[in-house]
């Protein structure tokens, strides 16, 4: 089962597509962003704006914590929108690609990095919102960068092993309604480049505090009950796994 995923690059208005899996546990139904065309999500009209992505294998989960494995990063990469992005760049073969040396925004309208490379700030855009009509705010960035922090699995990692965070509260930091800032406790490098990473995706806060739960044997258990048959062979979820999308735009796909 395939579903597609649009987003609008800044460069010459190029709108890509992704088809992806369609698998979704009832934790994730309509918690992903997408700076998508449409207000309801629409496959692509024709094969030259359709992008098959295969996978190694059956994804062994949805969630961006667990488990770290290529077929779930595959799917994350296809799925969950990030703060930031590689800009895209057309080759000589007339194929588009990520252009390594240029970063820009996705959710994140514009970022600023200090001087001394300890603190960066996101200023979000003000025209996405999910596919249950939540619109993004500073809010759900906070809520998905606590989740992963509490949960001590791919984000905290990141945070802790490469940023070399160790408090929470004096790392992250809603400024306003639609401005986060991350301030660490020593210059890196790899401050603006590793919001980039598949792993750091950002959720709808206002929905999945309506399924959250605390367990994490729980939150596997549904994951797994709903998205793979007993028998490990095939996805068996008909929903779609929605995205968010701007509100304003009226061309779409």
């Amino acid at each position: 089962m395939l579903i597609s995923k649009c987003y609008q690059p800044e460069e010459k208005g190029v709108t890509s597509c992704k088809h992806v899996l369609r698998a979704s546990a009832g934790l994730f139904l309509g918690t992903l962003f997408a700076l998508g065309m449409a207000s309801t999500p629409s496959l692509a009209q024709s094969a030259a704006t359709t992008l098959i992505v295969a996978g190694p294998r059956t994804p062994e989960s949805l969630d961006q914590e667990y488990p770290p494995t290529e077929a779930v990063h595959e799917v994350r990469r296809n799925v969950y929108e990030r703060l930031l992005a590689y800009a895209p760049k057309t080759g000589e073969d007339e194929i588009v690609y990520e252009d390594f040396s240029k970063i820009v925004g996705a959710l994140a309208d514009k970022y600023e990095v200090s001087d001394d490379k300890k603190s960066i700030t996101f200023h979000l855009r003000k025209d996405v919102v999910s596919s249950a009509g939540n619109p993004l705010t500073a809010d759900d960035v906070m809520w998905s960068f606590e989740r992963g922090w509490n949960l001590k699995a791919n984000f905290h990692w990141y945070m802790t092993q490469i940023l070399k965070i160790e408090s929470f509260e004096k790392a992250f930091t809603k400024v306003d309604d639609f401005t986060v800032t991350v301030t660490i406790p020593n210059s890196s490098p790899l401050l603006d480049r590793l919001w980039i990473n598949s792993d750091l995706g950002i959720l709808d806060a206002t929905e999945m505090r309506k399924v959250a739960v605390q367990s994490f044997s729980v939150v596997w258990a549904l994951l797994c009950d709903e998205i793979y048959p007993r028998s490990g062979s095939d996805l068996r979820s008909e929903r779609e796994i929605l995205s968010w999308r701007p509100q304003t735009e009226e061309d779409h796909l």
